[in-house]
């Protein structure tokens, strides 16, 4: 099957394989749907010969069959801030979104709405594209989340 992709200079591609890094705080099929269902996306893509990344925060379950599937796992220092008053979130976040894994992607995918300050950051830092696939409508967490859900499109 083709596939078709556009890079971040706008160029289609044809039949070209897609480097893509997705983000997930703890990649296990104990905690719900939203799991299972990227854990199911990116092993397809794998299986198509997209090159695929996990960047995940705590080690889960599943992260032996993302490896067995051929998608490699980066950890992350964090993925979101749960206290904007804490320097020290900030600066893992920080730390988080410079991970080489992002800077080799051409797409980072974003499954939950939690995940997005750290797409952000490596959006911004490495002028990449990001794609937000929310499976249940985000809730109003506040600033950080209502300036990054805008920046993300």
């Amino acid at each position: 099957m083709d596939c078709w992709w556009v890079s971040p200079g706008g160029v289609i591609h044809r039949g070209a394989t897609v480097n893509l890094v997705a983000i997930e705080p703890r990649p296990s099929q104990l905690r719900g749907g939203q799991e299972r269902g990227l854990f199911g996306y990116m092993t397809r893509l794998s299986r198509r010969g997209h090159q695929v990344s996990l960047a995940y925060v705590e080690k889960g379950d599943y992260l032996p069959e993302y490896e067995r599937n051929g998608v490699r796992s980066v950890q992350i220092d964090r993925s979101w801030i749960e206290d904007k008053r804490n320097l020290r979130q900030w600066a893992e976040l920080g730390r988080a979104s410079s991970n080489t894994c992002f800077e080799a992607a051409d797409l980072i995918y974003v499954n939950q709405v939690f995940d997005l300050p750290v797409a952000c950051l490596a959006k911004w830092r490495y002028r990449k594209k990001a794609f937000c696939h929310l499976q249940i409508p985000p809730m109003p967490y506040g600033l950080q989340h209502d300036l990054c859900r805008r920046r993300v499109a």
